[in-house]
């Protein structure tokens, strides 16, 4: 039970991210076709495995209900926003504008809260 829980987490994390990049994508009027969100996907996927590594955020115990899931995840998306940002960046070759730094990271914030405080929820009430 354990280990699906942790295969949900990743997953559904890893699913959120690829949102984060096809709506990214279409606000700045790209083509958000599979390639081009994966590649856009990429250095936000790597740093919240590495930020999630270091934070327990895969582990089960990190949605055992709302608070525990707030606090997990509120403490990878601080390590793992500027992160990724910073690795699209050198990926690109360029620093992204200020803006970025701030719309991308309260975007993914707010995506990823959202996933894994429903999660939370719904994994406490089902017990």
């Amino acid at each position: 039970m354990k280990q699906k829980t942790t295969v949900t987490l990743l997953i559904g994390d890893l699913l959120i991210v690829l949102l984060f990049s096809a709506i990214g994508r279409v606000s700045h009027h790209m083509v958000p076709d599979p390639l081009s969100v994966l590649n856009t996907a990429f250095p936000f996927a790597v740093a919240w495995l590495a930020a999630g590594a270091l934070t327990g955020v895969f582990k089960p115990g990190s949605a055992e209900s709302v608070g525990k899931a707030f606090k997990v995840t509120l403490l990878t998306l601080v390590i793992a926003a500027p992160l990724g940002v910073l690795l699209r960046s050198l990926l690109l070759g360029r620093m992204m504008a200020p803006s970025f730094w701030i719309v991308g990271s309260v975007s993914l914030a707010i995506l990823m809260l959202t996933w894994r405080l429903l999660y939370a929820y719904f994994k406490k009430n089902e017990a």
